[in-house]
């Protein structure tokens, strides 16, 4: 292939009825230069098959075939393999708009950036899809005011998400995803978005996302329940990590305050929120050391120093 090749990563497990619609999409790309890694996770129905069936069509195809491992091992293993230069990860059950990897590889090297990302549409199979394409201004931000983001409900979950998105292949140079857990997107986010110079977002929704009855997010568990808890208190021990190396680099407390503020969740209760607040400061000491978590703490310091 001449030119840039991007690969997409499109883990298979268990999605016959929406498999061929996911492939489709993706060939028909008005950006061609693609490798094309369909990673069957051990499906029980006839999904291995479709995937050997376009691959005989496509030479662009490469069909990986392993023992289920859960969504992060087939990403992890499609990662291992690819050969572009940069990646995109689409799930198996959703569809990608002709042009959206032309549109984010465009908007991502005409800006320098590592990471190119667009708005989504949400679909049922009801649905109607709307695929116009639409003027809006390309936003550029860094890293650091992405992080500051990861709790905006203006950009959950388009922030948080691993599919609407193109990365150079140096981000996955050494990160991988945490095996056997859900929410795996929510466990790596604070890392590919720390010390990025540009990120490059366009609103024009060009990845259209599937709800269906099978979907994790419409799921839940014990596991769903502790598994993104889990994934909230690495970010907030990330979130240390980044505080004290900004102390020690001097940074402007503007990006202090930024970094606190993006390992706060917001499902922290607001009554119990305007009760605190309204404490004088020393009484607010005393009283975060009783009632606490660590969480809570850093989004009320956040509070104190705007």
């Amino acid at each position: 292939m001449k030119g840039h090749v991007i690969s997409i990563i499109v883990p298979v497990y268990n999605v016959e009825l929406y498999l061929q619609d996911c492939i489709d999409s993706i060939l028909n790309q008005t950006y061609k230069q693609l490798e094309i890694i369909l990673v069957n996770d051990g499906s029980t129905d006839g999904g291995g098959e479709i995937c050997d069936e376009y691959a005989k069509c496509d030479d662009r195809i490469k069909v990986i075939h392993k023992k289920n491992g859960g969504l992060s091992d087939a990403r992890n293993t499609g990662i291992q393999v690819c050969k572009g230069e940069y990646i995109s990860f689409v799930d198996s059950d959703d569809i990608l708009h002709v042009e959206f990897i032309n549109v984010l590889f465009q908007n991502l090297i005409s800006n320098n950036a590592l990471i190119s990302c667009c708005n989504f549409q949400s679909f049922t199979d009801s649905s109607d899809l709307n695929y116009d394409l639409y003027e809006t201004e390309v936003e550029i931000f860094t890293g650091n005011e992405f992080l500051g983001m990861l709790y905006d409900p203006k950009w959950v979950p388009q922030n948080v998400v691993m599919w609407n998105k193109i990365y150079h292949k140096s981000i996955f140079e050494k990160l991988r995803f945490p095996l056997g857990k859900l929410h795996e997107d929510e466990f790596v986010f604070h890392e590919i978005y720390d010390g990025k110079k540009t990120i490059v977002y366009t609103d024009v929704k060009l990845y259209f996302y599937r709800k269906h009855g099978a979907s994790i997010t419409k799921n839940y568990s014990l596991q769903n329940y502790y598994d993104a808890k889990e994934a909230h208190i690495k970010r907030i021990e990330f979130g240390k990590v980044i505080m004290n190396r900004a102390f020690v680099n001097n940074t402007k407390l503007n990006l202090l305050k930024k970094t606190i503020h993006a390992f706060y969740s917001f499902s922290f209760d607001k009554n119990v929120k305007k009760e605190i607040l309204k404490k004088p400061y020393w009484i607010l000491q005393l009283y975060l050391k009783k009632h606490y978590n660590a969480k809570e703490i850093i989004y009320l310091l956040y509070k104190l120093m705007k």
